[in-house]
């Protein structure tokens, strides 16, 4: 599978869970909540192995409004960001990460999952 492909499962993905999936920034007016799949680092290792394969380490943000959850219904949609990444691909690790996120003119709940696979 190459990176392309993945992303394109993931975006189905997303949105099979009712969360909308951005590749870029979006801007301040977007509705919440929604996943940015940010940032990555990847591993080729087809002259190793021959053909396409490829460690990914993938970056992906899930943002919501902390006025609109209660921390039960912010779990419950971090579980759903992690259902979907995990139906995409053989996941070899997954980290998740909540914060708040002040870098905005509003705070939002952030939260950073840190996705190790290969395609």
């Amino acid at each position: 599978m190459t990176t392309d492909e993945w992303y394109t499962k993931l975006y189905a993905a997303f949105q099979q869970v009712g969360l909308d999936c951005y590749f870029n920034q979006p801007s301040i007016d977007t509705a919440l909540p929604f996943v940015q799949v940010s940032v990555h680092v990847d591993s080729d290792l087809t002259s190793k192995t021959g053909g396409e394969l490829y460690e990914i380490q993938q970056q992906i943000d899930l943002y919501a409004d902390p006025l609109e959850l209660s921390s039960n219904a912010y779990e419950r949609l971090i579980r759903k960001v992690k259902y979907a990444i995990s139906s995409c691909t053989n996941i070899r690790s997954m980290t998740a990460t909540t914060m708040a996120d002040t870098s905005t003119e509003k705070e939002l709940k952030r939260c950073l999952f840190l996705v190790t696979t290969i395609l």
